[in-house]
């Protein structure tokens, strides 16, 4: 089975841009980093619950981790129409993990911040993003696929099944799960920015920071994240 390296258990975090004029109207987003474990999903729907039905897009930073759980954070992200990207979140003032990192002390009940030019989905994290309406993308992404054997200690036939059978429901061609099917079975295979874009994980002219616009909020339809 393919772990994640060591690294935190998944936390989502809802982050509002810390964008210069953009109040009162900032776009907003779920950071979503660090391992997925068997208790992200449950996590993933509290947060959820946090932002009373608003459509922020789940902005993903993770190495990878629990197989089945990351299948059932991208039904979830299917099942509510939302966007995914691969970036970081840089936080200003302080972050979700810094000793004393008080709303008082950040001048907000949110976390505030932007969303970085790098980011990571290895491994598992992949089959989350894939739950996207729409995958956007960091400038430069860390992005890497494993053999359908290396997910999972089932039966690589069954496990394979599984895959093709999750990425239908996202409606995915077969480019993805040919890819993984090349890749070794220990190995982990890298994709560049174009090859990201040909299996349709994340459109490259989808920018990630695109997100943190705050014109976006300024049209006439604003983006579901304002």
């Amino acid at each position: 089975i393919v772990a994640a390296p060591a690294e935190e258990a998944m936390h989502f975090v809802i982050v509002r841009s810390s964008e210069l004029g953009c109040e009162p109207l900032c776009p907003q987003w779920i950071a979503a980093r660090g391992q997925i474990t068997a208790d992200s999903p449950k996590a993933f729907g509290k947060a959820l619950k946090d932002v009373k039905g608003a459509r922020l897009p789940v902005v993903f930073d993770s190495a990878g981790g629990d197989f089945d759980a990351a299948l059932a954070l991208g039904r979830i992200i299917h099942e509510k129409v939302l966007e995914t990207a691969i970036a970081a979140t840089a936080y200003a003032i302080c972050g979700p993990h810094d000793k004393g990192c008080t709303a008082k002390k950040r001048k907000s009940a949110l976390f505030k911040g932007t969303i970085a030019q790098q980011g990571t989905c290895a491994s598992a994290c992949v089959f989350a993003l894939a739950g996207g309406k729409r995958r956007f993308t960091a400038a430069s992404p860390n992005v890497s696929l494993f053999n359908p054997a290396a997910y999972s200690s089932r039966q690589k036939q069954a496990v394979t099944e599984q895959i093709a059978g999750y990425l239908k429901e996202m409606h995915f061609d077969d480019r993805l799960l040919t890819m993984m099917r090349n890749a070794a079975a220990a190995k982990p295979m890298v994709l560049s920015s174009d090859e990201v874009d040909e299996v349709g994980l994340a459109a490259k002219h989808l920018r990630a920071n695109t997100l943190q616009d705050m014109r976006e909020c300024r049209k006439t339809i604003a983006a579901p994240n304002c």
